[in-house]
Order: structure tokens, then C-alpha cells, then sequence
């Protein structure tokens, strides 16, 4: 197969389809939750513990601060008891289309489920907006017309509650910093990947405030195509 391809209408309602069906599994009981290595529960159950960990994986010359203010203004006005009230799920974890593999215009996999767990569906939905919905690979311009078909594919399966909504850019964040377990094992293949995953983190958190505006919100409420 091929992996997903960027700006396609087609696919991006089929890996919308997908994850819906992903998000549909059953699982036992209303309060179970587990969280992969990405999930944003470890930066909102102990922040200090995850931040002192990371620093101790890291040279000296590469600076948190610019995560540190991030993680801190999220923990200041979210809790980890906020977090648990979302509609919970099994998710992917990581849910983006270098993990869809394409077979005659079909999804015949799903890769990467290392990251799987039960816990609040909208970090996938998340990141297939910010990931998926680019015009290209290694840019984060991103394709208005994508975005709102896979959310309008989506929620024909699943609709996101106003709660959802309102905190997707901030859950992303949390998902896109990485934890110091993660690094370790970036840093087992190559020093320079994790060092260079760490900058990227950085990028990363500065342009999700770009996508998940205040105005791109009110759009999605009221299910309208967003404005980027």
C-alpha cells in the first residue's frame, strides 16, 4: 500500500471513517482509563516530575523554556480531573498519515499501535486536524477544505461536544511535547533525533495556536468551515 496522501478529499474521509470506527470499539466499564506514552495525562498529573525528567535527557545547551511557559499556562487553568470528564475512547495516539496505509483508494491498515489507550478520543481527532489537514509534508500551511471534511465525515459518526472542542489546541499541545520516556528512545537510535524532536515540539505548540483560534472554534460549534 501507499500512506495516505496529503490534500485528498477522498482519503481524508476515509481516515476520518476510520478513526470513528477506531473510536467505536466498546471497552469495559465508563471510568477505565490508560494512557499511552504520548497522552497528555502524565503533563497534567505531575508537570514538575515530567518537566525534571526531561531536562535530565537533554543538553544542557537546548532550553525548556519555551515548553516549560507552555506546560505551565495549560496546568494553570486545566486539571487532570477536566481532562478525565471528556468522552473517553480507544484511541490511536497517534493518528496521522504516515500511520494509514492506502490500497486501491481503501485504508487496508492501520500502523504504529504501540501508542494505543483508553482515554479522551479528542487527542486523535486533534491530531489528524493538525497532521492530515497540512498542504504538505514538513509544512504546517494548512488545506481548509481537508480539514472541514474530515471533521464533517467525522462527526457523522461521532459528534464532538462543545467541551471537546474548546480544548482540542490545548490537548494537542500537551500531545505534541514530548515526555522524557519518549526521548530516551528516540536518543537509543540517534542523540540528534531527539534533540531535533524537541525543537519541532517547539514549532509545533506555536502554530496550533494558529489553527485552533478563538474564531475557528466558534466555527466548529456551529459546524461551519473554518477560516485558516
Amino acid at each position: 500500500g501507499k500512506i495516505f496522501e496529503l490534500n485528498s478529499c477522498q482519503e481524508i474521509k476515509m481516515a476520518a471513517t476510520m478513526l470513528a470506527r477506531i473510536h467505536h470499539i466498546p471497552f469495559r466499564g465508563n471510568k477505565y482509563f490508560f494512557a499511552s506514552i504520548h497522552d497528555p495525562y502524565y503533563w497534567l498529573y505531575d508537570m514538575n516530575k515530567e518537566l525534571e525528567l526531561l531536562e535530565r535527557e537533554i543538553a544542557k545547551e537546548i532550553t525548556l523554556c519555551e515548553i516549560k511557559e507552555t506546560v505551565f499556562a495549560i496546568n494553570s487553568c486545566y486539571s487532570l480531573e477536566d481532562y478525565k470528564k471528556l468522552p473517553l475512547a480507544i484511541v490511536h495516539g497517534d493518528y496521522h498519515g504516515r500511520n494509514l496505509l492506502f490500497c486501491q483508494k481503501k485504508i487496508n491498515g492501520v500502523l504504529d499501535l504501540d501508542t494505543i489507550g483508553i482515554s479522551p478520543r479528542i487527542i486523535d481527532v486533534a491530531e489528524a486536524i493538525f497532521l492530515m489537514g497540512r498542504q504538505k509534508y514538513g509544512s504546517y500551511y494548512t488545506n481548509n477544505e481537508i480539514i472541514f471534511e474530515f471533521l464533517k465525515r467525522y462527526e457523522e459518526f461521532f459528534p464532538l461536544t462543545n467541551d471537546e472542542i474548546e480544548v482540542a489546541g490545548l490537548i494537542l499541545k500537551l500531545r505534541m511535547i514530548p515526555r522524557a520516556k519518549y526521548i530516551r528512545l528516540l536518543k537509543k537510535k540517534s542523540y540528534i533525533s531527539a534533540i531535533n524532536q524537541i525543537e519541532w515540539s517547539k514549532e509545533a505548540v506555536k502554530l496550533i495556536d494558529k489553527v485552533f483560534t478563538k474564531e475557528n472554534l466558534v466555527c466548529l460549534k456551529q459546524k461551519k468551515r473554518i477560516v485558516l
